[in-house]
């Protein structure tokens, strides 16, 4: 159906026509073009005509006032029901002192990282603040070396090999770094 732009223009105000044109995903350079496809396309029933009064005093007929254009209602598009909340993780409320310094002291602090500080950091020190502040600024290397089997010393594969932290384990750490380290 095409509706001429000066009639869209007459019927709806400049305002009206350029939403109708951004709804109906036109340029209206012109005219507009209405989309008819299958699933936005709803049926109308004729509006009754207008009949003719009839003055009844001087017997003369009068035409009914000209009715407005109808708008083509579009039905919304179907869209996808919200997906569901995300369900609680085992990883959800990580801390450090609970959950992780242990896993640290067990796995890297009995002989190296504590107060021989290999690499200069101190991850599995009995001291807990300054276990968590080398957990936190050396973040990218003790993920990336227990991932990749080249810590703990004696690990041989990564997570879950023999001499390595368990794959449960890493995944407690990757976690906490993940909620941004919380203490």
């Amino acid at each position: 159906m095409n509706l001429g732009y000066r009639t869209a223009q007459r019927a709806f105000g400049a305002v009206g026509t350029a939403a109708l044109c951004v709804a109906m995903g036109t340029a209206c350079s012109g005219t507009i073009e209405a989309q008819t496809t299958e699933s936005n396309r709803t049926p109308r029933t004729a509006a009754p005509a207008a009949t003719p009064s009839t003055n009844t005093a001087t017997g003369s007929t009068t035409a009914p006032p000209p009715r407005p254009p109808q708008m083509m209602v579009m039905e919304p598009e179907e869209t996808d029901p919200p997906a569901d909340p995300p369900e609680e993780t085992e990883t959800a409320g990580i801390s450090f002192e609970t959950d992780v310094w242990p896993i640290f002291n067990d796995k890297c602090g009995p002989s190296c990282h504590v107060d021989s500080g290999f690499g200069n950091q101190n991850i599995g020190s009995d001291d807990l603040d300054e276990a968590f502040e080398d957990s936190v600024a050396f973040e990218t290397s003790i993920l990336n070396d227990l991932n990749s089997g080249s810590m703990p010393i004696g690990c041989d594969g990564g997570p879950g090999s023999p001499g390595c932290v368990t794959v449960a384990d890493f995944e407690t750490i990757e976690a906490w770094y993940e909620q941004g380290a919380p203490r």
